[in-house]
């Protein structure tokens, strides 16, 4: 009944997120979305893909590229769910037909909480979008034998999506669970994942046999679970502002937690909060940090920061004054446009990080929705590469004044590694003019522009820069944004220009300033 049950709920995953918010050759879903075990010893889940190229489909596997990490597929019946055929035999689906799939899963070393990318993938198609806890497993493996939870999620539609019923109202749904690890005091928290920024109040209670909350519902619930005990719990989701049906990024996740805070069992659903477009304000401007997930191929999301302006110019920022990273990240310039519906598309293009100026890799487009002043989602395509941005806004860093006074001064150049590579002087009407280093040239370059404010009641400006032939460097101009940070008594910039061919960004802080007082 269990493994029925599962197969059932993996498909109206997929009927509330693939079909509705993309248009992809596949689409997949893995119940449970996390499991815990013990090295050497096989972990089991159960994943459905379904066919929606428009033809039939051949060679259909399941693969990953998780490092210590085994991974065995074998075909299920779909009334039963029992194993049919052979293991790790690739399998045929009819165009609009779905396959469900028996994985097991088995590491040779420990493991902590790590979300591993599936890829499921057809002769000749595109594989399904890796998107994180909807076609990942969060496994985590020990040398000893863990608490093991199995959540499942159910809602009143029965669909996979909780609904508020309008703006401000409150929807529910239940979860139950069964740990079939070792027992453990387990913590019970209901969130929204990568978008923590989301305009809604969630709260949790445990339940009785009677589906009776036996305390007031509250942030989190901490229970202890014996092996093979169970317990249910209520959800409930309460709206604040408008939040764009996006049913493959706008979720509400359960999460179990053990006393380290290692996850030992997760569940979501979409959320639904229907907007009343005519009376909400659209107006993108902002600071946004979140996390950049690629989807087309398996790899760790990465930490981004972005900057809109109110007409919804966008930069994704190599982000060194806002968070710090391990490495350069990709870097975009896009013009996003809006409709009432708090749905958007976006053209422009993005470059490869990791020098001050680089060339560009290629035309993006993108899709999205925003939750006004709270997130911002764009679903990109750049050449055959397909990512997430998924990214909340920073009241803190947007919602500053901005003045050209603030912006005049001496004010020294840093590249997005840090190093020094120039010096400019800001007059009081928002020129400049000064020296700067290219990567590409070792020489001084002359650099000259202008500030102008946009809005006087936010953090970004609107920026020209033209930088003179040197060297081996020809001439060249950029437009973009730059974002005022005040600390103490002194202001600094994040620039990020661009242009057809390359993208500039630079730190710009006043000379009695350390950098590290922006990080």
């Amino acid at each position: 009944m269990t493994k029925a049950i599962l197969a059932a709920l993996a498909v109206l995953v997929l009927a509330a997120t693939g079909a509705e918010a993309r248009a992809d050759d596949l689409v997949a879903a893995v119940l449970p979305s996390s499991r815990s075990g013990v090295v050497n010893k096989p972990v089991t889940v159960f994943a459905t893909l379904i066919n929606t190229s428009g033809s039939d489909a051949t060679g259909c596997t399941v693969t990953t590229s998780q490092a210590g990490l085994t991974l065995d597929f074998q075909a299920t019946d779909p009334t039963t769910n029992q194993p049919v055929g052979k293991a790790n035999a690739p399998v045929a689906i009819a165009n609009g037909q779905a396959q469900a799939f028996l994985l097991t899963f088995t590491a040779s070393t420990t493991m902590q909480a790590v979300d591993v990318p599936l890829t499921f993938d057809c002769t000749g198609l595109a594989a399904a979008p890796i998107v994180s806890g909807l076609d990942t497993l969060l496994l985590t493996i020990a040398d000893t034998e863990p608490a093991d939870i199995i959540a499942l999620a159910l809602t009143p539609s029965h669909d996979g999506v909780v609904s508020t019923g309008s703006e401000t109202g409150t929807g529910a749904f239940v979860v139950a669970s069964i740990d079939i690890g070792a027992g453990e005091a387990i913590t019970v928290t209901p969130n929204t994942g990568d978008l923590t920024n989301l305009p809604v109040t969630l709260t949790i209670c445990q339940t009785d046999r009677g589906g009776a909350c036996m305390a007031t519902p509250a942030a989190s619930v901490t229970t202890t679970y014996q092996t093979l005990s169970t317990a249910t719990f209520a959800v409930f989701v309460t709206a604040g502002g408008a939040v764009p049906f996006d049913p493959a990024t706008t979720r509400v996740f359960v999460t179990f937690t053990d006393g380290n805070n290692v996850v030992r069992g997760k569940t979501s659903v979409a959320l639904d909060v229907p907007v009343t477009a005519s009376t909400t304000p659209v107006t993108p401007g902002g600071i946004y940090v979140g996390v950049l997930r690629i989807t087309s191929s398996p790899a760790f999301p990465q930490p981004v920061a972005a900057m809109v302006s109110e007409d919804g110019e966008f930069h994704l920022l190599p982000g060194k004054s806002i968070t710090s990273f391990s490495k350069p990240i990709l870097r975009e310039t896009l013009q996003l446009n809006f409709v009432p519906t708090l749905t958007l598309t976006a053209t422009g293009n993005a470059y490869a990080a990791g020098d001050s100026v680089t060339a560009e890799t290629g035309a993006v487009t993108a899709t999205g929705v925003f939750s006004p002043h709270h997130s911002l989602v764009l679903d990109f395509t750049d050449g055959t590469e397909t990512g997430t941005l998924s990214l909340n806004y920073v009241a803190g860093l947007y919602q500053q004044p901005s003045s050209l006074a603030q912006l005049a001064g001496e004010q020294t150049l840093h590249d997005e590694a840090g190093n020094t590579v120039g010096m400019i002087s800001i007059m009081a009407d928002g020129t400049f003019s000064g020296t700067t280093m290219l990567s590409s040239n070792a020489t001084a370059c002359d650099v000259s522009g202008a500030f102008t404010i946009i809005d006087p009641n936010f953090s970004v400006v609107r920026l020209t820069e033209n930088i003179a032939a040197c060297g081996s460097a020809a001439a060249t101009s950029f437009t973009g944004l730059a974002e005022t940070q005040t600390v103490g008594s002194e202001t600094a910039l994040i620039t990020e220009v661009s242009n057809p061919t390359a993208a500039l960004a630079n730190l710009t802080t006043p000379d009695q300033m350390k950098m590290g007082n922006n990080n």
